[in-house]
């Protein structure tokens, strides 16, 4: 049903990405997202680091710490659009 409708799914299981929620931040112990990047790259080099954000700063700071996707929660289309006009930059 999501190919048909013309979505592409980030993954088919768990087992596939590394996926990091906004409470996965705690084991982060206040390091640089950066960082966190860089150390699950190093633990699990196969996967895609995925993150879910709940802002468009957060979104902002989890493209540039390097993660491959990002889960923007309950964003409207407008905010979507928005945020990937700053991305791209």
């Amino acid at each position: 049903a999501v190919k048909a409708g013309g979505a592409v799914m980030h993954r088919l299981g768990l087992s596939e990405t590394v996926l990091v929620f906004p409470e996965h931040r705690a084991f982060f112990n206040d390091q640089p997202l950066f960082q966190a990047v860089e150390r699950l790259r190093r633990a699990a080099p196969e996967k895609k680091l995925v993150i879910e954000v709940k802002t468009a700063d957060a979104a902002l700071a989890a493209a540039v710490a390097g993660f491959d996707v990002i889960q923007a929660e309950k964003f409207s289309p407008a905010e979507i659009a928005a945020l990937v006009k700053r991305v791209a930059m």
